[in-house]
């Protein structure tokens, strides 16, 4: 049984695919509040578990979690063309300075480049209150769980291992929308909108910028550094958060918006949302076909309302550099009700201390060179 904790449509559900042991099982409750946060997850999977149609977790041996993707963090280092034998150390040290808190994070680390000159080492990394959160819920209630993974590690999981072509999946939601790059089964970014189709499709709302929908934030900084550019007062969130956004720097929108109106200045405003999400879509994916990935992404599968994929569709008409293909519901549903395999992520820690070689070697680089003599 599929445990789904859904942030992307504030949900969580039970799924179960047919077999010839047991039949199929779909349970889900909505929830009106953001499940991105520990306390409401927290409140949410708690009332989940009350509902009789929950009570199948208890009976069953064979549960599987399957978490949201926020908490989830992807990096790589450069590092020297070391032995397999010692990269790992060389990554673990990197890390360790990278990140003083390393004992917080489950952390996955693998080659993914290598020549002569170095290594591109790639890493996946997740906080372990997320993740522990949940499971120590599930515990005690006496709910026997036996894997754990994340959303964009189950889709990549659906790839045929033999099969290492890159893709782009968007998933979007009614508040919330990820855009998540693999390669054969591994995840190489997800990028959270912080926003999903309610907005898109709001005729009321106007996007100045898909990085940054809540304008408010970036215009109190901006009041905050005009007002005390020269006094000595601190840079906090405190202090900013004092400030009128009114008194930022003003935002130039275009003279449509004053002309407009009714109808035709809703449509206007939902087709710049469009424009503006599919503009932010293209910067994430070009930035991937160049150095290091030189992955070659033309095409985003959509899993979501088809309104969205038609209207990025017309917004990319005019430079057709990106292709858009809607995925069906039960494209989705084979990715959830797939048994859940436990991601290697939870299972991988960067340890305090590890077998100790010479560091000064490494700085040099006479690390995997020849003997002398």
């Amino acid at each position: 049984m599929n445990l789904i904790i859904d942030s992307l449509h504030n949900r969580i559900s039970l799924r179960q695919a047919a077999t010839k042991k047991e039949e199929e099982y779909s349970f889900e409750i909505p929830f009106n509040y953001s499940l991105s946060n520990h306390d409401n997850l927290a409140r949410a999977l708690t009332d989940f578990l009350k509902q009789d149609q929950a009570k199948v977790l208890f009976l069953n041996k064979g549960n599987h979690l399957l978490i949201p993707d926020n908490g989830i963090g992807f990096g790589s280092f450069d590092l020297p063309a070391l032995s397999k034998a010692r990269v790992r150390d060389a990554f673990d040290t990197r890390f360790k300075l990278s990140y003083p808190n390393f004992n917080d994070y489950y952390v996955h680390g693998e080659e993914y480049g290598r020549n002569a000159s170095g290594i591109l080492y790639f890493y996946t990394f997740a906080k372990k209150s997320v993740v522990d959160l949940a499971t120590s819920i599930l515990k005690a209630q006496n709910i026997e769980i036996n894997s754990v993974s994340f959303l964009s590690a189950q889709l990549a999981s659906i790839s045929d291992t033999k099969d290492a072509y890159p893709k782009a999946t968007l998933i979007v939601g009614e508040t919330d929308t990820e855009l998540i790059i693999t390669k054969g089964q591994t995840v190489l970014f997800v990028y959270d909108f912080g926003f999903g189709s309610n907005l898109l499709d709001d005729g009321n709302a106007f996007l100045d910028s898909a990085y940054q929908p809540d304008n408010e934030k970036a215009c109190r900084f901006a009041g905050f550094a005009a007002e005390n550019f020269a006094k000595k007062i601190a840079f906090s969130d405190e202090n900013i958060a004092k400030v009128d956004p009114n008194v930022g720097f003003p935002i130039n929108r275009p003279k449509e918006l004053r002309v407009m109106k009714d109808e035709v200045l809703a449509n206007y405003k939902v087709k710049n949302n469009y424009r503006k999400f599919y503009a932010l879509i293209l910067d994430i994916i070009n930035r991937y076909t160049m150095a290091p990935w030189f992955l070659p992404l033309g095409e985003v599968e959509v899993f979501g309302p088809t309104s969205v994929c038609t209207a990025l569709v017309e917004a990319g008409r005019a430079n057709g550099i990106l292709q858009f293909s809607q995925c069906s519901e039960s494209q989705w549903n084979f990715v959830l009700e797939r048994q859940i395999e436990p991601a290697r992520l939870f299972s991988s820690v960067v340890k305090k201390e590890r077998r100790r070689f010479d560091w000064r070697k490494l700085l040099t680089m006479e690390i995997g060179g020849k003997k002398k003599g």
